[in-house]
């Protein structure tokens, strides 16, 4: 193995006959003391942070510290990203060549969560306070005795991108109302994380979500990673907040192309003098004021009258316009005439 020359035992602090354990035990010392996001003054830290997990990547392997020991230096790190793997902590990527001649990405800050279970700003995360030298490490995730000890690392990976689409639904419910003008609720539930020590625990969400002014029923608000984890290995999930518009006594909301206009539901009755003379009439207005609607022609029953920009607000134009208000009239009939009606009637309408 051709390389840098870098004393891997030496990094680590631990002795050519140490055991795995007392290398795994090692790293994980290392690796709290020289987190980057622990030693923000240092600009040293990253570096030793990327050599410590350099060092464990080839001891903490068996069949790769034999060929180590056996040829006494390792391939030198490249920097690089490696396809489908973006970077973690503000980009820090690492990419290590090892002396068998394969590739391993090794990531210093997957590897870090691998045993700690924390991931700076993920959801459950308390900071280095909560955090030992145990780490909570994961059973089967030591590295040590069954395959390369970055498998789960990959693994880890492949199961984020395949969960992502099972996120969790929760339903708010608002007036017509509430959707003309915006609105914002908080919404709470519970979920279930790992903590440090990757046991199950359920804590109760509460948070704001916000919608536009004339939002549409099934409307959705993404909270990214506010739900469950499936795995300690995993993210939690995202959250979709779905809009519930409860059904108004008065107003209905238009389909397709008029969902941003408002039909009253019941028609405005006139008497058969006001459909035929004219009149005006006051009718409701999802505001909460009246309209006065003056009806200068006669007005035939089932007759609609549109009053332009009194529906809901509409939503690309964040409630700078409105949708319009459809009202339905019905004429009233009497049931019977007296005669001088009748005559005047006749006399009248020919």
């Amino acid at each position: 193995m051709s390389g840098s020359g870098k004393d891997f035992y030496s990094i680590l602090g631990v002795s050519k006959d140490a055991s795995q354990e007392e290398i795994k035990k090692q790293y994980k010392k290392l690796a709290l003391k020289w987190h980057p996001d622990k030693n923000k003054d240092n600009p040293e830290a990253e570096q030793k942070f990327k050599d410590i997990a350099e060092a464990y990547a080839v001891l903490g392997d068996e069949a790769k510290r034999r060929n180590y020991d056996q040829f006494g230096d390792a391939e030198p790190p490249m920097g690089g990203n490696f396809p489908g793997f973006p970077g973690a902590s503000g980009g820090r990527t690492f990419y290590f060549h090892t002396g068998d001649g394969s590739s391993d990405f090794v990531d210093p800050f997957k590897l870090f969560r691998s045993f700690f279970g924390a991931d700076f700003g993920s959801p459950g995360f308390r900071g280095f306070d909560d955090l030992d030298e145990g780490g909570g490490g994961r059973a089967g995730t030591s590295g040590a005795g069954s395959g390369h000890p970055f498998d789960h690392i990959f693994r880890q990976s492949f199961a984020q991108m395949t969960s992502s689409a099972r996120n969790e639904t929760y339903e708010v419910q608002a007036t017509l109302e509430e959707v003309h003008s915006g609105f914002e609720k908080t919404v709470s539930f519970e979920r279930q994380i790992f903590n440090y020590s990757s046991e199950r625990v359920t804590e109760t969400q509460s948070l704001p979500v916000k919608f536009n002014p004339g939002s549409k029923n099934g409307a959705k608000v993404v909270l990214e990673r506010a739900g469950s984890q499936p795995t300690p290995e995993q993210p939690a999930r995202d959250v979709a907040v779905v809009l519930s518009i409860i059904p108004h006594p008065v107003f209905e909301r238009g389909k397709e192309s008029e969902s941003y206009d408002l039909f009253i539901k019941d028609s405005v009755h006139l008497s058969l003098k006001q459909a035929l003379c004219g009149c005006s009439v006051e009718v409701p207005s999802i505001n909460g004021d009246g309209i006065t609607v003056v009806l200068h022609d006669v007005t035939k029953p089932g007759r609609t009258k549109r009053l332009v920009g009194h529906g809901l607000a509409i939503e690309q134009l964040n409630g700078a316009e409105r949708g319009d208000l459809i009202v339905k009239f019905d004429v009233d009939f009497p049931d019977n005439l007296d005669l001088k009606t009748k005559e005047t009637l006749e006399s009248v309408l020919t």
